[in-house]
């Protein structure tokens, strides 16, 4: 309706000021006022026709509108049509609550087919209430019945949607049609006959008009059966006729003969029907339909036509013939028995005193015998279901699930079809429950399974094993019996860890040892009957063996980790060393290593595999701990390597062997052959892609015991993991995809924790910080790269001779000054050549040594303070540390006061990882407690100085352990002031004030021994 105070509203002030003054003029005419409508003349400037429609408002920010609008108000005309668009909408309402309220439909749907000789039929339709009226255009009335639009076809009817209401039939009938209209619009629709056979099932319960070459009949509905026919069989054995009556207008409606006409009715036929309703189609000849058979089909007709004819209408045996036909009810026998893997059926047909054996050929009765073909079909049809074929007088079968559905359920379908006995051989085939136990044992070190069913010995282990793994329903033994497995859910975690086990690889008399924990574990948590010999109890248990421990001043942490080195050794196991970095994992896999070296059981050297910068560390910690170990790097050319590798017999066998995973990836064919104790892999998250090259060589390394070690074992997701356990484990956790797939999304956390649990020994700070000291000290050593050595050897050379010169002349008190620029040049080629030579381009093996640490110490969540005394030294590895994604905080003396304390806040609150600070400028006046690490990139000789700039991190409000490491290239000047600053460190208090001077009490000896050149072996 229409609503004058809101549309008076929206007009703008020009609009409704021109519109009052052209009603005042007199400037608006009423044209025509219909019920809801009202239009008018507005004469303004331009003669405009203004129309107002209270169902439908069609507002407009005129002068025009706004007089139309403000006549119909004083006019009276707004009230009449609003009052009239109300009483329309009730009397919609009204019509349409009638509609739905309608319980059967009230318009009718007439359809008329119209066929003409071999043509498709036309479809022509109808429709009204009493009155039928033709449809013109059938697309457009299932448009509008589609799109809820009115539809007039006459005075007496209107399609109005929501009120006409089609029967279900008629609605049915009408989407068919639809769909063969297709976008055509017009008043027939010739079908196909796909579309045809849609159609007559929607009429079946509907009256409808049916046209045959110009007959009309009105059908009431389709009858299932067939039309009204007769069968009249006449003649001898020699020759048989048969002839069929039919109704004048017999006739099929459908190309198949699905649908018949005959007698003004319309037939739906069954299957079976159809192919004999289809030939007698085809020999129809007016009103009959004549068949002749010779004598080779008489039996076969009389025997299997006959009875089939007899079910769809009368048959009348004419003349002798009836003499000699005889009719039984037919009796079926089936006897079924066991032949090889498979089974066979024979069968036995029955009727009266005659017996038929289906399989035969060939085989006859002494009479004309009128056979069932209906029921020995059907039996046949049981046969087929069950899976059995036809072969040489038999049905057989094979295949394991034909049999087990056959046992389970088609046995029984087969006794309700037929009498069937069973034989003995056949009924030991019965399905039954098992009993199942198993037994874990070993034997020199490996591990096997054993089950029992029903306390006999399974000699089908591994396939009973899958088939429960995989959830089937049934298992066959070999000696063809079968056992239910729905009953086994329980059994199915074990059954897949120990179907893995053995799908990867391992023998079926060897799972690993390493397996039996978890395979326990598995078998407790279900309560499955699982026992275990000693040996398989100890491999559970994992019990660490009590040994003394050669290396000395172990932490009783180092000792415990000690000890279950060894025990994984013994036991032919692998395992992951996590302890967070700095709890020295390399001292206690040293104190292994040479602990199976003190066994004196053989003479197996071990293989540790490191990145390159930290090569030498593993020997100088060796030399350290372990210095009764024969221990070689394995480094030179790829000739001298295979030399040396060629040179390890015997007496010359070394006890340890330390590679890089460069040299590992070059020489692994050489390594191979190699028995090795154990094969530890430090920093092992190199191997962390399973694919990688270093990954698919230290998985080819023969090894008593693999270990990894790694403070990160995942850095990023479960895949890494797998890859470790890979190599310690081989098969323990699947193939790859399988577990990413069981383990990625981390809904099976618990159970993955539960399988590598016993093979992980992972230590953090916090935990043991009751056994260690509040700082721990770490020295790293790294040895030189060919350029930075040449580099070094030049300058050392140089400065030598110069020192020495400058000593003999002026005497070590005028010399200071000299000596401490030579030892500052050298010591800063350690840190990296580029401090003194400009120009190089090649690597430092100390700045490769930090990046290869580095990583390490911030996954594991610590916090870090680099020094160094040299600010460009702290400038190259600020960009370096940009490379790897990482922004390092950053102080040295030309930082202002008040910047240095606000980075010292921010830090302590958090902010950053890295704190890159100059010794000097770092050296006082700073709290930096939020640090845990502090790395003395160059560390110099004066204790005073390196212990102040450890404060800054080890120092009252610091609530962790602070670890502190020193990076020194190994056989430089920088060992050399390390070793005598600890010989001399007692005196260092009393005598040195600055960490730019030199101790007052060094001799001249001893100041030139620092210049000395190193054996090319170790520099």
């Amino acid at each position: 309706m229409i609503r004058f105070d809101q549309l008076i509203k929206r007009l703008s002030e020009d609009s409704f000021q021109k519109g009052k003054a052209l009603v005042k003029k007199g400037r608006v005419s009423p044209i025509l006022l219909s019920g809801p409508l009202v239009s008018y003349l507005v004469s303004g400037e331009t003669a405009t026709h203004v129309e107002l429609d209270a169902r439908r408002v069609n507002f407009q920010d005129t002068d025009a509108f706004a007089a139309a609008l403000l006549y119909s108000k004083k006019a009276g005309h707004l009230q009449k049509i609003n009052r009239c668009a109300l009483l329309q909408a009730g009397e919609y309402l009204l019509k349409r609550e009638h509609g739905i309220m309608q319980s059967t439909p009230n318009c009718r749907l007439e359809v008329e087919i119209e066929q003409t000789g071999e043509e498709d039929p036309l479809i022509f339709l109808r429709v009204g209430e009493e009155k039928l009226y033709r449809v013109r255009d059938i697309g457009q009335l299932i448009y509008a019945i589609d799109q809820n639009e009115t539809l007039v076809f006459g005075k007496q009817f209107t399609f109005e949607p929501g009120i006409t209401v089609f029967s279900k039939n008629d609605i049915q009938a009408l989407t068919v049609l639809n769909a063969a209209l297709g976008e055509k619009r017009q008043r027939s629709v010739r079908l196909t006959q796909p579309f045809f056979h849609l159609l007559l099932n929607a009429l079946k319960n509907t009256e409808f008009v049916y046209t045959k070459d110009g007959i009309v009949q009105r059908i009431c509905g389709i009858e299932d059966g067939v039309p009204p026919l007769a069968f009249e069989v006449s003649g001898s054995e020699k020759a048989l006729a048969i002839r069929c009556l039919l109704s004048d207008d017999f006739a099929r409606v459908t190309r198949d003969c699905a649908y018949m006409f005959s007698d003004g009715r319309m037939f739906a036929l069954s299957h079976d029907a159809k192919g004999i309703m289809r030939a007698v189609d085809q020999a129809k000849d007016e009103e009959t339909a004549s068949f002749l058979f010779k004598r080779s089909e008489v039996r076969e007709v009389i025997s299997e036509l006959l009875p089939s004819l007899s079910r769809l209408a009368p048959v009348t045996i004419i003349g002798t013939l009836s003499g000699r036909m005889v009719s039984h009810p037919l009796r079926t026998k089936v006897y079924v028995d066991r032949k090889g893997k498979g089974i066979i059926a024979r069968v036995s047909l029955g009727y009266g005193p005659y017996t038929i054996d289906p399989f035969r050929l060939g085989e006859d009765t002494p009479v004309l015998l009128l056979r069932d073909a209906q029921g020995e079909r059907q039996l046949m049809e049981v046969l087929e279901e069950a899976g059995f074929r036809v072969r040489r007088g038999y049905a057989y079968m094979d295949g394991d699930e034909n049999i087990y559905r056959f046992i389970k359920e088609g046995a029984m379908k087969l006794s309700e079809r037929a009498e069937t006995f069973f034989s003995a051989d056949f009924r030991k085939l019965r399905l039954r429950q098992p009993k199942l136990d198993a037994r874990l044992t070993t034997y020199n070190g490996r591990l096997s399974l054993s089950l029992e069913d029903d306390g006999e010995p399974v000699d089908d282990l591994w396939p009973l094993i899958r088939a429960i793994a995989l959830k089937r329903r049934y298992f066959r033994y070999r000696d063809g019996s079968f056992i239910e497995l729905k009953d086994l859910e329980n059994w199915q975690p074990l059954a897949e860890a120990l179907d893995e086990a053995h799908y990867l690889g391992r023998s079926e008399k060897d799972l690993g040892m390493y397996r039996a924990a978890y395979l326990n574990a598995l078998a407790k948590e279900a309560q499955l009957p699982l026992t275990l010999d000693r040996q398989a109890m100890e491999a559970v248990a994992l019990k660490t063996v009590n040994a003394k421990s050669p290396v000395q001043g172990l932490y009783a942490y180092q000792q415990r980790g000690f000890e279950w080195l060894i025990t994984l050794e013994r036991l032919g196991m692998g395992g992951i060393l996590a302890d967070e970095m700095g709890l020295g994992k390399t001292v206690q896999a040293l104190a292994a290593i040479l602990y199976g070296v003190n066994s004196g059981k053989d003479t197996m050297p071990s293989l540790v595999v490191a990145p390159t910068s930290l090569l030498y560390n593993w020997q100088q910690e060796a030399q350290r701990f372990a210095p009764s170990l024969r221990t070689v790097i394995l480094q030179g050319t790829r000739e001298e390597r295979r030399l040396m590798l060629g040179s390890f017999k015997g007496a010359n066998k070394p006890d340890l062997i330390i590679v890089s995973y460069p040299t590992l990836r070059q020489d692994i064919e050489e390594l191979q052959p190699f028995s090795f104790r154990y094969c530890i892999l430090d920093e092992a998250q190199a191997i962390k892609t399973p694919t990688s090259r270093a990954a698919q060589a230290a998985k080819r390394i023969s090894a008593r015991c693999r270990i990894a070690m790694s403070g990160t074992p995942m850095e990023n997701h479960v895949g890494e993991l797998w890859s470790l356990y890979d190599y310690c484990l081989p098969g323990y956790l699947s193939d790859y995809r399988t577990f990413v797939r069981q383990y990625e999304d981390g809904e099976n956390a618990e159970d993955l924790r539960r399988r590598i649990r016993p093979f992980l020994m992972r230590r953090l700070k916090k935990e043991v910080a009751g056994e260690l000291p509040d700082k721990l000290e770490t020295t790293f050593a790294c040895r030189m790269n060919a350029e930075q050595r040449r580099a070094y050897r030049a300058a050392l050379a140089q400065r030598r001779s110069s020192v020495q010169d400058t000593l003999e002349r002026l005497g070590l008190q005028k010399s200071r000054g000299e000596v401490l620029a030579a030892m500052t040049e050298l010591r800063q080629i350690c840190c990296h050549p580029k401090l003194v030579i400009p120009q190089y381009e090649g690597e430092s093996a100390k700045l490769e040594l930090l990046l290869d640490i580095l990583p390490g110490i911030l996954d594991g969540g610590h916090r870090v303070l680099i020094f160094s005394q040299f600010t460009r030294m702290l400038k190259i590895i600020e960009k370096r540390l940009a490379f790897m994604g990482i922004t390092p905080m950053y102080l040295d003396g030309e930082t202002p006061a008040d910047e240095r304390q606000e980075l010292s806040r921010r830090f302590n609150q958090g902010e950053g990882q890295v704190f890159l600070i100059s010794l000097k400028a770092g050296g006082t006046g700073l709290n930096l407690t939020g640090a845990d690490v502090v790395i003395q990139y160059d560390p110099w000789w004066n204790p005073a100085a390196e212990d102040q700039a450890v404060d800054r991190a080890h120092r009252i409000g610091q609530d962790k352990e602070v670890q502190v490491i020193r990076l020194v290239c190994a056989h430089t000047i920088e060992e050399e002031v390390i070793k005598l600053g600890e010989k001399k460190r007692r005196l260092f208090d009393a005598l040195i004030t600055s960490g730019a001077k030199l101790p007052s009490k060094l001799t001249q000896e001893e100041i030139l021994s620092l210049f000395d050149l190193q054996s090319d072996e170790m520099i």
